[in-house]
């Protein structure tokens, strides 16, 4: 029987290595809590959208149907003859006739004005009524490329601000509207409070319908379809900064400055973009977005200097 020789010098380096494993469990571990406590520069790529749940979705399309269906039940004269002006200026917009337009928008201040107090609720379901019509009639418009008399005069040139916005694209006779009918719905009714200059609590879009307009617009930046990701990023930051504000000061939740960092990286303003990140890691220490921050602001000071601003993780 042959026995195995173990030389003195392995015997020395087994004693040396004895119990190896445990430490580089220890080694491993401490290096993985590195990467995730040390921040690393991750360039940002998505302004965040507002939540919006399918409950509260829900009881909006409630309340706007119920309307709707009251409409059709009843409206007072004075409330029925505003609709029929506010027809008379989408087809005046269509045609754009500026003298039939001037006409029209005198006409609905006449008899918005002349409808009874007791009567003005009703504009609520006037509303809810021809903003209905105007989806069913851009559906058929979408699929058929019938333009119905509801679509030219509840819509106007709403069609032709989707195509300059780039949420209108036609290929090859298709034609598809971006906007889903909730998201249509709420910009049909901000149009038509602007035409009538109506506000107050009760007239003004409820924050459901903000926040789903403006996941939209996060989503389909105007003039997406128009050019590349990059290009309209710089050329549309000042709106898109403005348009954040705006959101703001209607959900002050919502984390302005994460969403103005990642605006000002895309457009290259890389110093701006630190400290926009910075102000949200500040204004939210514990915050669930603040580890990302902390990534953002090293990618954008990174990027401010002409360094990579999103290098592989073996070479930090």
């Amino acid at each position: 029987m042959r026995v195995k020789r173990t030389s003195k010098a392995t015997i020395g380096i087994a004693a040396k290595l004895d119990g190896w494993q445990p430490g580089l469990v220890a080694v491993l571990f401490a290096f993985g809590a590195a990467i995730l406590v040390v921040p690393r520069p991750v360039a940002p790529r998505d302004v965040p959208e507002p939540f919006v749940t399918e409950q509260a979705i829900t009881e909006l399309r409630i309340e706007e149907a119920r309307r709707a269906e009251a409409a059709r039940a009843a409206l007072a004269p004075g409330v029925r003859a505003l609709g029929a002006a506010l027809r008379d200026l989408g087809r005046a917009e269509v045609s754009g006739d500026g003298r039939s337009l001037a006409s029209a928008r005198s006409t609905i201040a006449s008899r918005l004005a002349a409808i009874a107090p007791e009567d003005r609720p009703q504009l609520l379901l006037l509303r809810a009524y021809q903003a209905e019509a105007f989806t069913l009639a851009l559906r058929g418009w979408e699929a058929r490329g019938e333009a119905s008399r509801d679509f030219v005069e509840l819509g106007g040139n709403l069609v032709e601000a989707f195509r300059t916005a780039g949420w209108c694209v036609d290929r090859g006779g298709d034609r598809t509207i971006l906007l889903s009918d909730d998201e249509l719905g709420v910009v049909f009714r901000k149009r038509w409070n602007s035409i009538l200059s109506l506000e107050g609590p009760a007239i003004v879009p409820t924050l459901t319908e903000e926040r789903l307009l403006f996941a939209f617009t996060v989503r389909h930046p105007r003039g997406e379809a128009r050019g590349d990701a990059r290009a309209i990023a710089t050329s549309g930051t000042p709106s898109m900064l403005r348009r954040i504000d705006q959101y703001a000061r209607l959900d002050p939740a919502y984390p302005a400055s994460f969403a103005r960092g990642v605006v000002l990286f895309s457009a290259g303003q890389y110093a701006r973009s630190a400290q926009a990140f910075q102000a949200h890691i500040d204004a939210h220490p514990e915050g669930p977005l603040t580890p990302r921050a902390h990534n953002h602001v090293r990618a954008a000071l990174a990027a401010e200097i002409g360094d990579d601003p999103n290098p592989s993780w073996f070479s930090l």
